[in-house]
């Protein structure tokens, strides 16, 4: 695995990823010492063009944890930042809690704590890697009898506001009607501290069930699938690199 990923880093200049074959025919030189033929070539370019494009769409697909402000006026996400820094099973807005500048907030497994303010709210975003149907259900829960409690709306593509509750020292259940998406479209679960962010520690669960040709594809569980960290997998050219060092050919050639 390690020798795959130095000969990919080793064939980076060769080409960009938009110019496949000239990176194809150095790897095949620095792994074999000799040009491809011409199916070989041609394998290798659909090969690493169809991992490029899953890619793509993996990395764009799922959740995606975060932070960022609401304008509430048309209920627009005007920015999202994903939370850089994971620390005992949370991802949080810096080293320690609370930070300088964006305060309390953080998400976990469980659910999290909102920001100091409308500006700084918690976010779980969930973007379709299809074309597909989505049913949501959720909960929200304040546990603390101090404070005023958290907001939590759901907002789909458009600003388009698919659910609005108040949870207060209580448990707030919503569910959203049936929604069609296109592929790269986002859902938002934005989390806001309503007028100070005091005591606003909460539970949460998502659950969206996915569906493609009306036949359910996927559940998606915000408890679940939570990871604190992404497990990093092999670019594509590092999995080519891997194909040809695995070949019985390399075997003669090292």
């Amino acid at each position: 695995m390690n020798r795959a990923a130095e000969v990919s880093q080793r064939t980076a200049s060769a080409g960009a990823d938009s110019d496949v074959a000239s990176r194809v025919r150095e790897m095949f030189v620095l792994v074999l010492q000799r040009e491809p033929s011409n199916q070989e070539m041609t394998e290798a370019v659909g090969f690493v063009r169809q991992m490029l494009d899953e890619q793509a769409r993996v990395s764009r697909s799922g959740w995606e944890y975060g932070y960022g402000a609401l304008r509430e006026s048309d209920n627009t996400v005007t920015t999202f930042h994903r939370l850089p820094i994971a620390k005992e099973g949370k991802l949080q807005g810096g080293e320690n809690l609370p930070d300088t500048k964006l305060g309390w907030v953080f998400l976990n497994k469980a659910g999290g704590h909102t920001g100091n303010s409308i500006e700084v709210c918690a976010i779980r975003r969930w973007t379709a890697d299809n074309a597909c149907r989505v049913l949501i259900h959720g909960v929200v829960d304040h546990p603390s009898d101090q404070g005023d409690g958290v907001r939590v709306r759901v907002i789909g593509p458009g600003s388009s506001l698919l659910a609005d509750t108040i949870a207060q020292n209580s448990t707030s259940p919503f569910a959203v009607k049936a929604l069609d998406l296109e592929a790269g479209q986002s859902i938002d679960f934005v989390i806001d501290c309503r007028t100070n962010s005091s005591h606003d520690s909460f539970k949460s669960r998502f659950v969206l069930t996915q569906s493609s040709g009306g036949k359910v594809t996927r559940v998606w569980k915000s408890d679940e699938d939570f990871r604190e960290t992404i497990q990093e997998r092999m670019d594509a050219w590092a999995q080519l690199a891997q194909v040809l060092l695995m070949s019985n050919e390399f075997a003669f050639v090292d």
